[in-house]
């Protein structure tokens, strides 16, 4: 159960390190380079790119966006916690497996 509430609370700090944790090493990384480079360099290139008529229109999108990026970081640590309950199921059926069978060859 600690291993669940760690991976959710280092992937709400940081995404991708919920999933480090869990040993999901490259999803991860992918996650933290999208969380690093999002605000820094992906909104500022797409405002580039779509060349917004007013001021209004690129406040929406800029709300948006950061609307979109708060869902992300979300999905990151309730997908950490889905990974490590997940472990922590299958050991959980790996034991009883281990125990009905000993049974049943006693």
């Amino acid at each position: 159960m600690l291993s669940i509430i760690i991976a959710f609370v280092l992937s709400l700090i940081a995404p991708g390190m919920g999933q480090v944790f869990n040993g999901q090493y490259l999803f991860g990384f992918c996650l933290a380079l999208f969380f690093v480079f999002g605000r820094t360099a992906i909104l500022p290139l797409l405002i580039r790119i779509i060349n917004f008529k007013t001021e209004v229109k690129l406040l929406k999108f800029i709300y948006y966006f950061n609307i979109l990026f708060t869902v992300f970081i979300i999905i990151t640590a309730l997908d950490a916690c889905l990974v490590a309950a997940r472990a922590q199921y299958l050991s959980l059926l790996r034991a009883l497996y281990c125990f009905i069978t000993a049974l049943v060859l006693t």
